[in-house]
């Protein structure tokens, strides 16, 4: 599993492929990604964070709207 926390918000990646968006604040689940392979690694960095996937695929979520994107 992979966890990075970025602002007030906590991400997970694990083996099913989802990469997840917890709030801090609240603990509860506010959103879920599909990441289309094991997420390996998350960092944070500028308003993104990107996933590491076992493949080697590298994935780019933009946090202002949640989009994602092939590195």
């Amino acid at each position: 599993m992979a966890v990075v926390v970025c602002g007030e918000q906590l991400f997970t990646g694990a083996k099913d492929g989802f990469v997840k968006v917890w709030s801090i604040a609240s603990g509860e689940k506010t959103g879920e990604l599909q990441m289309g392979g094991e997420v390996h690694s998350l960092c944070a960095e500028s308003g993104y964070v990107f996933a590491g996937l076992v493949s080697g695929t590298i994935k780019c979520i933009t946090m202002a709207d949640g989009s994602v994107r092939d590195m």
